[in-house]
C-alpha cells in the first residue's frame, strides 16, 4: 500500500516541493533550507514524521490558541531559531512522560547507543531510525507565515530540554514564546 494514500493529504511529495493547501503547516522554507534539492530519500522520513504530526495532533486548534504576533514582539516568529537548534539527550523518563501526555515528540527520539549516555537517555530528531536535518515539531501558519512549535501547548516539560531551557542567540527573538491563548 502506497503510504502517501493512506490518509495524507494532497500527492506525494515526489515531483517536487509545493506549497498547497492541506500542506500549508509545513515549513518549507527551513525544508528547503535544510535539505538540498533532490534529496528526497533523505526527505521521505521528515515529510512521514509530517504525516505523524498531522494525524496525531490537530493542528488548526492549536494554531488558533496560539496569540498572533503583535507589532512591538521583538521575536519575528521565523522559525530560525528553532530550526537550527540541535537537540540535547533526553532521559528516559522525559521519554516516558511525553508517551502518557500523547506528546508526539517521543516518536522523533532514539536512545544512544554508545557513550555515557548510552541506554539511558534518547537524542532527536530521528524517525524510524534516519536522523532528520530539522525539528519535525516546528510548523507554520499559513495565515501570517508565523512559526510555531506542535508540542508548545502541552505545557512545561514537554518540550526537549534543549527547547525549553533554550536562549535566543538572534537580535530579533523572545527569550521564550508568548503564552497561548485560554
Amino acid at each position: 500500500m502506497d503510504r502517501w494514500k493512506s490518509g495524507w493529504p494532497g500527492p506525494a511529495p515526489v515531483r517536487g516541493i509545493r506549497r498547497t493547501g492541506e500542506l500549508s503547516w509545513i515549513p518549507w522554507k527551513w525544508v528547503r533550507k535544510s535539505y538540498p534539492p533532490g534529496a528526497w530519500r533523505e526527505m521521505a522520513p521528515l515529510f512521514d514524521a509530517y504525516r505523524c504530526i498531522y494525524l496525531a495532533l490537530d493542528i488548526e486548534g492549536i494554531r488558533s490558541r496560539v496569540r498572533p504576533r503583535q507589532k512591538n514582539d521583538a521575536c519575528r516568529r521565523c522559525g530560525q531559531c528553532c530550526a537550527q537548534l540541535l537537540p540535547e539527550p533526553v532521559s528516559d523518563d522525559r521519554i516516558l512522560s511525553w508517551v502518557d501526555a500523547g506528546n508526539p515528540a517521543h516518536l522523533f527520539h532514539a536512545p544512544i547507543t554508545e557513550g555515557p549516555c548510552s541506554g539511558r537517555f534518547h537524542t532527536g530528531w530521528y524517525h524510524n531510525g534516519v536522523r532528520l536535518r530539522m525539528c519535525p515539531l516546528l510548523l507554520r501558519d499559513p495565515d501570517t507565515g508565523d512559526k510555531f512549535c506542535a508540542v508548545y501547548h502541552f505545557g512545561p516539560g514537554q518540550r526537549p530540554p534543549g527547547c525549553e531551557g533554550f536562549k535566543p542567540n538572534w537580535p530579533h527573538c523572545e527569550v521564550s514564546q508568548r503564552p497561548l491563548v485560554p
